[in-house]
């Protein structure tokens, strides 16, 4: 809730500035200025107060996605402050002069829960960061009933500017999305937390279903013989192949994919049924493999190398994972 005298804003705030007359009310701000991609505990604590405040209605995440930009944006604005929506020294004094003047009275709610929290909580979900530090060239059946072999591990792609492994980024951007899940009260089973593995497709497929996941997403990146080509796009099971698992895991994809797109910008590439994938074949819950982004695009490569960026991918995947289960009608066990 927020209380606000506008026409004596600036006069009291100088007033109470100059003074030195400012409640210590929230902790000592950091040197750097909080913005658009970082990512952390200061984060989340804005988020928090800005929640409190009555400007800002997302989640605590503790990620400085566009929404907490413009939430900070508007309370620059009503604290007479020029409304760049970055968090530093002057909107944080500004702020603690307003709440010593009781023109900002932030309502702090006893046991409110964030909807992904409601969502997500009590779910168990599966997360598979794509390849591994070394490729295995062994075969396996791509499916249970089918005679058809594939290499167990395929290396994966590298990025054209960066010369970054693919296996490397999906694990980091796996190792976000994990804690992001959860802090929302998820179980979340991982294949891996590690380049130093060696499981085949097959196997993190079992894994899963020993796990009784309820689904499970694999983080890949893609490549192109089209250096041009920038975006992501999802990878579903096929209706042939496996009809139990397809539509849940088409309404999963939907999901993710336009969260995650709305998240980073990227170009919406779509869906596409696959009969021939082996982690799909052998699962027997709803599954996915989102393709970030591909690192034969020198944008897409750097992107996906950046921290701020790979935090902001882990978001978008937790928000789609969130509405998926927000639309579900039976609760969690």
């Amino acid at each position: 809730m927020l209380k606000v005298s506008r026409g004596i804003l600036t006069v009291i705030l100088a007033a109470l500035l100059f003074s030195g007359g400012v409640a210590s009310a929230m902790p000592q701000y950091p040197e750097t200025a909080l913005t658009l991609g970082d990512f952390g505990g200061e984060v989340a604590a804005l988020q928090a107060e800005l929640t409190a405040a009555g400007l800002y209605g997302g989640d605590v995440t503790g990620l400085y996605d566009e929404n907490t930009r413009a939430a900070v944006a508007a309370l620059q604005t009503i604290l007479g402050v020029r409304a760049d929506g970055k968090f530093g020294a002057i909107t944080y004094q500004a702020y603690l002069a307003a709440l010593q003047a009781q023109l900002i009275v932030p309502v702090y709610p006893a046991a409110a829960r964030p909807a992904a929290a409601e969502a997500l909580a009590g779910r168990v979900i599966g997360i598979d960061p794509g390849h591994q530090q070394f490729a295995d060239i062994a075969l396996e059946r791509i499916s249970p009933a089918s005679g058809l072999l594939k290499p167990r591990m395929s290396g994966g792609a590298t990025g054209v500017k960066t010369g970054a492994e693919e296996s490397l980024i999906n694990l980091l951007i796996a190792l976000k999305l994990q804690k992001l899940l959860a802090d929302a009260g998820a179980t979340v089973v991982m294949t891996r937390t590690s380049q130093d593995v060696s499981l085949s497709n097959a196997d993190r497929a079992s894994l899963m279903n020993q796990e009784n996941v309820e689904l499970w997403i694999r983080l890949h990146c893609d490549a192109s013989t089209d250096a041009n080509v920038s975006g992501a796009c999802a990878l579903i099971p096929s209706p042939s192949e496996t009809p139990k698992t397809y539509e849940p895991s088409l309404a999963l994809a939907e999901a993710v994919l336009n969260a995650f797109c709305a998240a980073t910008g990227a170009k919406d590439l779509g869906i596409t049924p696959l009969d021939s994938q082996t982690g799909f074949n052998w699962s027997k819950s709803p599954v996915i493999s989102l393709e970030m982004g591909h690192l034969s695009n020198a944008c897409d490569d750097v992107h996906l190398n950046r921290d701020a960026y790979q935090s902001v991918c882990a978001k978008g995947i937790f928000d789609g994972l969130a509405a998926y289960f927000a639309a579900q009608t039976v609760p969690a066990a």
